[in-house]
């Protein structure tokens, strides 16, 4: 869940090296599932223009494997 100024948050395939740019507005909510995690790097790319705070709440899900 993303809090505050609104950024850029980018995908690249670790494969096809296909970029996917999305914007991440104040109050969005992304969820990344099935094979995002494994087949795509993801990122916020650093920025000069934004001098607005954001607040970025992460939820992740753990398999504990024994």
């Amino acid at each position: 869940m993303s809090l505050g100024a609104e950024r850029k948050f980018s995908f690249k395939h670790k494969e096809n090296k296909q970029r996917i740019d999305i914007v991440l507005e104040r109050g969005s909510l992304l969820v990344m599932k099935n094979g995002t995690q494994t087949n795509w790097l993801h990122r916020l790319p650093p920025t000069k223009k934004v001098n607005t705070p954001r607040i970025n709440l992460t939820f992740r899900t753990i398999e504990l494997k024994s």
